[in-house]
């Protein structure tokens, strides 16, 4: 019997885990690609909002990603969770792994398991772990899969050394920063000058170039022109790599 909408089920989904669409986009990726199923902004914006109704293969997509019965997000009263098999788990952190771009550490946050334990000795005692122990491994496995597809969209990763950039980014999380980029006025780039290596807004004019944080407890830097010591914009900054809940 049904008791809700796929609408619903996307809605409370999103609010436990403080899910954005992009974030669901970005967690589909891998079962896009597995499943030869497509899925974009718009599909998922119509189906949070009821405008429609997603069809048996995009509820199969978004069930897969979710980690949720099929039967569940289409709104019957229903068991709720779905977990990954063994197999599916090794092939996440297999791709993990082999990525090229991302240094990612094979132990699982020792604040939650011994600090020997690696991925693979949790991933075979998989049906012997606690219902929480197996949704941190599940929620530990799609960001590193987000993040295994957000390598193909920077070049380097740099850490943020202080607060400067509040509130959009704090002290020792780890920014994106790709080469290939056309400069805008105003946007945020990991700068070098002189000695010292900047995360700032970038403005200048004919007669200076001015490095801005967000956090008005820094200061600005005014760099004269013409340039008499060492100045490089490295890269711009692309987004954030997020970390284990």
């Amino acid at each position: 019997m049904k008791v809700a909408t796929t609408r619903d089920r996307l809605k409370q989904i999103m609010s436990e885990r403080n899910l954005r669409p992009i974030d669901i986009l970005r967690q589909s990726e891998y079962y896009q690609k597995e499943m030869n199923i497509k899925l974009n902004k718009v599909n998922l914006s119509h189906y949070i909002s009821g405008r429609n109704e997603p069809n048996k293969e995009k509820v199969r997509l978004l069930a897969k990603t979710l980690k949720v019965s099929e039967q569940w997000l289409n709104g019957f009263d229903a068991p709720k969770d779905a977990v990954l098999t063994k197999s599916e788990l090794y092939k996440h952190f297999d791709m993990v792994n082999q990525s090229d771009k991302i240094a990612l550490d094979v132990k699982y946050p020792e604040k939650k398991y011994p600090n020997d334990t690696t991925i693979g000795n949790i991933i075979s005692n998989y049906d012997k772990l606690e219902d929480k122990q197996r949704q941190s491994l599940l929620q530990y496995s799609d960001i590193l899969l987000e993040a295994s597809y957000q390598a193909d969209s920077y070049d380097i990763v740099a850490t943020m050394m202080d607060n400067s950039m509040l509130p959009l980014y704090r002290t020792d999380e780890r920014l994106m920063v790709t080469f290939g980029y056309d400069f805008k006025y105003g946007e945020i780039y990991l700068i070098e000058c002189d000695k010292d290596i900047y995360i700032r807004k970038v403005f200048y004019n004919e007669y200076s170039i001015k490095l801005v944080p967000i956090n008005d407890g820094y200061p600005v830097i005014t760099i004269s022109l013409p340039l008499e010591k060492h100045f490089k914009i490295i890269g711009k900054i692309v987004g954030k790599i997020k970390t284990s809940p």
